[in-house]
């Protein structure tokens, strides 16, 4: 038995280990941000589906389960269900609080010295087409 060929094959194993302290430190929001991204989309998708067949958006959330959706959608950024407001106009506001964990009533606007961008803002807004 080859006692180095065993250490070697044991420390290839163990690569990950001596490298998972900043992987700890990346991979968990980014798993996160990329999940409430998801989720929201999925939103959206079913918003635009509920307005097709009953020609408005939903007052809340709620509304697209089970008939659409087969729970409310998550914002995994805080655990909670993501932000959803019907406005008076007819249209919607949907958002995650994003990666400060602080609802901001929906505020897109970038935090200062950042550049703007869907996720860049102060609350992750869906964005609505150009009428």
């Amino acid at each position: 038995m080859n006692l180095e060929n065993g250490k070697e094959q044991q420390d290839r194993r163990y690569f990950f280990s001596a490298i998972e302290g900043p992987m700890v430190d990346v991979f968990p929001p980014q798993a996160l941000k990329a999940q409430t991204l998801a989720q929201l989309t999925a939103a959206a998708i079913a918003l635009e589906r509920y307005h097709l067949r009953s020609g408005k958006y939903p007052a809340s959330l709620a509304e697209l389960v089970p008939g659409i959706m087969k729970q409310v959608p998550v914002d995994y950024m805080d655990g909670k269900d993501l932000r959803y407001r019907l406005r008076e106009d007819g249209s919607f506001l949907l958002y995650s609080v994003g990666e400060d964990w602080i609802d901001q009533s929906g505020d897109a606007r970038p935090p200062e010295g950042k550049t703007t961008n869907f996720l860049n803002g102060r609350d992750w807004v869906w964005p609505h087409a150009a009428k």
